[in-house]
């Protein structure tokens, strides 16, 4: 009798719903319902697992990573300059004793590395000059003169 079950229970084919979790808003109640029905049933213990429906699974979410990942690659080198501008001076406060490093509990002065934070700075703004307006091209002058002030306070 359980040779039987067993036998029954490898020959059945499932059938599995392919949800799109990228539909409109308005569709989504109703497709989330769709998508809770089939998860149910492919949920219920002791039922075979289909291993191309998992890859199929696998395959859709990728896709949609894909999808999302361009979006990130679309900076252009003026763009990354500006988001490296942030986090090098970041790392000269934190080598300048200004400011504390995350993470830490006490400050620790490095001149070495504050400087080569701040000639990297100064840098990476000779770099963007023609394509920073002129209140960014202030700022920037303001953030470099000011480390460079703590600096020779330091030193």
């Amino acid at each position: 009798m359980y040779a039987d079950d067993r036998e029954e229970d490898n020959n059945m084919e499932f059938e599995y719903k392919k949800v799109d979790k990228r539909a409109k808003a308005e569709d989504a109640p109703t497709e989330q319902a769709d998508a809770e029905e089939t998860d149910d049933d492919q949920a219920t213990p002791g039922q075979p697992c289909d291993a191309s429906a998992a890859e199929a699974e696998d395959q859709t979410e990728e896709a949609a990573a894909e999808a999302e990942a361009p979006e990130a690659l679309h900076l252009d080198i003026y763009q990354i300059l500006r988001l490296f501008v942030g986090m090098v001076s970041e790392q000269a406060w934190i080598n300048l004793g200004i400011q504390l490093a995350p993470g830490e509990e006490e400050t620790e002065v490095k001149l070495t590395e504050a400087k080569i934070a701040i000639d990297t700075l100064r840098f990476i703004c000779q770099q963007l000059e023609d394509d920073l307006e002129e209140a960014e091209k202030r700022e920037l002058d303001n953030l470099i003169s000011t480390l460079q002030m703590n600096y020779i306070q330091r030193t």
